[in-house]
């Protein structure tokens, strides 16, 4: 759905720290580093390989598993009132509940047992809502939010995704009163249609002339009405079964954030793991549709939704468009702030590949990668610590040419210590710079590998975060904060 390469970010682990913290930015005896490409597409949706092909692609590069983001329910409907179930207009691509979940997790299992040594978490894409704005009359629809969407990874069992509360949707519909009138007056509509069908022909009309008796059959007068009525009850029925409608209306009043808030909070009861994608991207096109009917399809930037939703664990922190949520201060680091008072749970910052395998998208399955620390290499491994943060992600700059985060640890309450190597076997100069409580604190460059620790100023908050970012060129690493003084979670 989104073709939107994003650019990387990194990121790593967020746990609450009272006091001295054991190393979360370096894999501890009972962790694995496990390289893996986050939001991918296969040919089940809008991807141009197959779930086979792309495993064999990760392994080949040295990943150790792929994060699967296919489309959920990528179709669009726009209805006419009263009829919007009957007459109405459908556009829409390949996709997990089009095709079907069964299908679709079969196809998952297939890979993993062609290439067991890539871990494949099954996950989506969802549309939570789109609104339309604008009339079909005066020929100007506008197609609203329908790119402001989450990835829910996780999901292992066909109702799962069912469940899902999106709109379009099983588990985005509700009880609709008006659909049930619509329904009981098809009944009547139907029954009255019939009866007047059934009703017996009048006698017929008799006449003489010239001395011969002539009959005429009686006009039925009534047949044409109860056809009428047979053809509205047909349509009256199919418009009100069943009597159910979208959660939250496309037509109405725009609803906010509330349905991806329904979104994050299912996913969070049945233990999957969420992330906003690529917040602050944009989409715009005009489309044109048979008899002359013109769409504008708008998305605009959105990064509000990081302070405005809870709940969440992560999100695409780095795109190709300009991205500002994670500059010191920005929302990212607002956002944190309020997880380290204890205000919310964190949210860690994804680098998202957003890969669909398409030449034209100018970027590999590896060019940006998420390094999960992972306690087993299982699905259930690499989720687990996806929702406890731990984990970084990295932006090569080439074959070779990336960076590594070896440590990011607090040694005691207040002693901060890192490590960072990569461009092996090439001499490399990187930039990093430390940002504590929203600002930045420590700033340097030198030669990789770099190694600098330092104590946290006792004058500053009694609970904050630190997190970390480091260039090498093109190359860039983000990790992920540590929270020190309670807080967090």
């Amino acid at each position: 759905m989104k073709h939107v390469a994003c650019l990387a970010v990194l990121l790593l682990p967020a746990l609450a720290f009272p006091a001295a913290t054991a190393g979360a930015g370096a894999a501890t005896a009972d962790e694995t580093p496990v390289p893996a490409a986050v939001h991918v597409h296969s040919r089940f949706s809008t991807g141009e390989k197959s779930l086979e092909e792309l495993a064999r692609d990760a392994r080949a590069r040295g990943l150790g598993a792929i994060l699967l983001a296919e489309n959920h329910l990528a179709r669009i409907d726009y209805g006419v009132f009263p009829f919007r179930r009957v007459v109405r207009a459908s556009f829409s691509n390949p996709s997990v509940l089009s095709r079907g979940p069964e299908e679709f997790l079969a196809a998952v299992e297939r890979a993993r047992r062609a290439v067991p040594e890539v871990v494949i978490v099954p996950g989506v894409e969802v549309i939570p809502h789109y609104r339309w704005t604008g009339s079909l009359l005066s020929n100007d629809l506008t197609l609203l939010d329908a790119q402001r969407n989450l990835l829910v990874f996780g999901p292992e069992a066909a109702r799962d995704y069912r469940e899902i509360p999106s709109i379009g949707s099983p588990g985005g519909q509700r009880f609709d009163l008006f659909r049930l009138v619509l329904a009981l007056l098809g009944l009547a509509a139907a029954a009255r249609g019939i009866l007047a069908l059934r009703r017996p022909s009048p006698p017929a009309k008799t006449f003489e002339w010239e001395g011969r008796r002539f009959a005429v059959p009686a006009r039925r007068r009534f047949r044409l009405g109860a056809l009428a009525l047979l053809a509205l009850a047909a349509l009256l029925l199919a418009e009100g079964i069943p009597p159910t409608a979208q959660r939250f209306s496309p037509y109405g009043p725009d609803p906010g954030l509330v349905p991806a808030q329904a979104v994050i909070d299912w996913a969070r009861g049945k233990g999957f793991a969420t992330a906003w994608s690529l917040p602050e991207a944009s989409a715009s096109d005009v489309r044109e549709y048979p008899f002359g009917v013109r769409v504008r399809h708008q998305t605009y930037p959105h990064p509000q939704v990081l302070a405005e939703t809870r709940g969440f664990d992560a999100f695409g922190a780095i795109a190709a468009d300009t991205t500002h949520a994670t500059d010191p201060g920005g929302a990212w680091d607002r956002l944190l702030s309020d997880a380290a008072k204890g205000r919310r749970t964190p949210a860690y910052a994804l680098g998202e590949i957003s890969y669909h395998g398409t030449s034209g998208e100018g970027k590999g399955i590896a060019q940006i990668q998420t390094v999960f620390f992972a306690r087993s290499r299982t699905p259930a491994g690499i989720l687990e610590a996806f929702k406890a943060g731990r984990f970084y992600a990295r932006r090569a700059a080439g074959p070779g040419k990336d960076l590594r985060l070896d440590a990011f640890r607090l040694d005691s309450p207040r002693r901060l210590s890192f490590s960072i190597f990569g461009f092996e076997g090439k001499t490399a100069e990187a930039s990093w710079r430390v940002i504590l409580d929203g600002r930045v604190w420590k700033e340097g460059r030198g030669s990789l590998p770099i190694r600098w620790e330092g104590e946290i100023p006792a004058g500053g908050p009694a609970r904050g975060f630190v997190r970390l970012e480091v260039k090498c060129g093109d190359a860039w690493l983000l990790s992920n904060p540590l929270f020190f003084g309670g807080g967090s979670r």
